[in-house]
């Protein structure tokens, strides 16, 4: 069984990630006075789950009513994670929380002022063993099967779409350009949950007999834009790549065949032959350097494309 963001894990470093979950050595944490990008992160979940719920069960007959029920279960969700959030300088603490949650006000008072727009049909959906939705599972030439789990922020609906939707605390067009350029090379998130979507809804978990595609959503809560999917591979990168057929895309990847399957085959089988080589330009602030068998040097490749002078060699 293998995470969404394990499988981006070994893509972008195979022996860090190996030394991390399998060797069980964890990064060595900072001292910081405020939240890092990943624990804001969690504070945008928190507080997005909390908005969601409250929108869910207040009355919609009443909008005033249905606002101040979101702004409770603000408070509360902030003021437990403020609990929670450790030793921080408190009053940046608090400038994160206001930050942050002004952003998720902005996006849940869109939704609430456009009723005929996305609604929320759940969110933190989680999928693989242990889950009620079943993993995104991919046949391997050798072994058992990769079964790849992972949870949803959000699953909407809007007529005949169904989306997953992923909240990012940073610029929406960041994430857009990451996944045209990286799709299925370094960036599989939104593809393995578009995936995992479809194969919940193929098995009558989600949507029904109106549903009529599929799709995947960044939302950039920094500059609170989305970005499809669909749109964002509707073009190749360079006129010699092949154009993608997202509905097999995701289709295809449902039943774990296709190009996802194809490319996480290409990632998991070399691990599982005991190989975990570095990248060398990744690892400038890996803290497994002291472990890895490659001492790395940041200096480009020759114009053979080989390694650099005196560049990765085995240590």
């Amino acid at each position: 069984v293998v995470s969404v963001h394990g499988d981006e894990a070994i893509v972008d470093g195979g022996y860090k990630a190996f030394a991390l979950k399998v060797l069980r050595i964890d990064e060595r944490p900072e001292m910081r006075e405020t939240l890092d990008e990943k624990e804001r992160g969690h504070l945008l979940h928190a507080l997005l789950e909390a908005g969601q719920d409250a929108l869910k069960e207040a009355d919609a007959t009443d909008p005033a009513g249905r606002w101040e029920t979101v702004m409770a279960g603000l408070d509360e969700a902030g003021a437990r994670f403020s609990l929670e959030a450790g030793q921080v300088d408190a009053a940046l603490l608090e400038a994160d929380l206001r930050a942050i949650r002004r952003q998720v006000e902005l996006w849940l008072g869109r939704r609430l002022s456009a009723p005929e727009g996305w609604t929320m049909l759940a969110s933190e959906v989680g999928f693989g063993p242990k889950h009620r939705w079943p993993a995104v599972e991919i046949a391997m030439p050798e072994g058992p099967p990769v079964a790849i789990r992972g949870r949803i922020d959000g699953v909407e609906r809007m007529g005949g779409v169904l989306r997953a939707v992923e909240f990012k605390s940073g610029r929406g067009d960041g994430y857009r350009r990451r996944l045209q350029q990286g799709a299925l090379e370094t960036q599989f998130q939104l593809v393995v949950y578009a995936a995992a979507l479809e194969r919940a809804r193929a098995a009558g978990l989600v949507g029904d007999a109106d549903t009529a595609s599929v799709d995947g959503t960044y939302v950039g809560f920094r500059d609170l834009s989305e970005h499809g999917l669909r749109d964002a591979l509707s073009k190749p990168r360079r006129q010699s790549e092949e154009q993608w057929d997202i509905d097999a895309l995701i289709t295809q990847g449902a039943a774990g065949e296709g190009r996802l399957g194809d490319a996480v085959r290409a990632v998991v089988a070399p691990l599982r032959a005991g190989r975990f080589e570095p990248r060398p330009r990744d690892c400038q602030f890996c803290q497994y350097r002291s472990l890895c068998r490659v001492e790395a040097h940041d200096e480009p490749p020759d114009e053979e494309g080989g390694a650099p002078p005196g560049g990765a060699k085995e240590g």
